[in-house]
């Protein structure tokens, strides 16, 4: 028998993902509620690779409820998101990166924390790294959520895109125009224009490379440096900061910057 569905619509931008987007994909069939939909973005890959994507969506288990939407040449993923987020059908928007997946129980929980609490708009919850390819096991149990608030998150962001689910209704988008620091831009820009977000103190999403210094976008810290003081000059444009505050998370944005370069190199020092 097949568990119940809800009304979310995940999404996963998907370039070059070919060797994970299965492992993305087994993730959400083993989820205890089921989502309505699946929005799978070819971000302008390849005819080989775009082949692939096809082949493994039909094979899927969930081949009846994954739509594909192609996109060429390859946009980045802030309009990939924009785009499946548009032609989403369901109350509710959960994202997911093709090289990262979910605990069995991350909709289920999160989505009745949404419903339980509707004045929440956006929440997040914890995400760690998962070492290996084995089946993810670990227990959940009674989890605590607090309120985020824009003074916070501009000086500390707990929401990593695959933890985010947020109701469709936002009329907010990505900035296409950004490649990085565009999700947390989004989340700022949504808080900022009144939006209630919560955080979720559980690990319910899993990542299998380095949050800085490892594989996809994160592999190019000064890039994601360049994209954070981007984030703060035009949230400073938009008028929602006051320049006083632009200066404080600059200097703020550079040390933590500085930081991760001495963690990176710290690392690779050990291997």
């Amino acid at each position: 028998m097949k568990n119940s569905s809800v009304p979310v619509s995940v999404i996963i931008p998907c370039y070059k993902c070919q060797t994970t987007l299965r492992r993305a994909l087994v993730s959400i069939e083993r989820q205890s509620l089921q989502p309505a939909e699946i929005i799978v973005v070819d971000d302008g890959n390849t005819l080989e690779v775009r082949q692939q994507i096809v082949t493994i969506c039909t094979e899927s288990s969930l081949a009846d409820k994954i739509f594909l939407i192609h996109l060429a040449p390859r946009s980045g993923p802030a309009e990939a998101r924009n785009a499946a987020w548009n032609e989403a059908s369901n109350k509710f928007i959960a994202f997911l990166d093709a090289d990262d997946d979910w605990h069995p129980n991350k909709i289920e929980i999160q989505y009745r924390f949404m419903t339980s609490h509707p004045e929440i708009s956006i929440s997040a919850h914890q995400i760690k790294k998962h070492k290996s390819n084995d089946q993810i096991v670990s227990s959940v149990n009674r989890a605590t959520a607090r309120q985020v608030t824009f003074p916070r998150k501009l000086i500390i962001n707990e929401f990593s895109t695959p933890t985010v689910m947020l109701k469709k209704s936002i009329p907010i988008r990505f900035d296409s125009g950004k490649m990085h620091s565009e999700d947390y831009f989004l989340w700022l820009e949504i808080l900022r224009n009144g939006y209630k977000g919560a955080y979720i103190s559980m690990t319910l999403a899993y990542t299998y490379k380095s949050f800085y210094g490892e594989g996809g976008l994160s592999k190019d810290l000064w890039q994601m440096e360049k994209g954070e003081i981007d984030t703060y000059i035009k949230l400073y444009k938009k008028r929602y900061i006051p320049f006083l505050i632009l200066n404080a998370l600059l200097i703020l944005s550079i040390a933590k910057y500085l930081r991760r370069v001495i963690v990176v190199k710290l690392d690779l020092s050990r291997h």
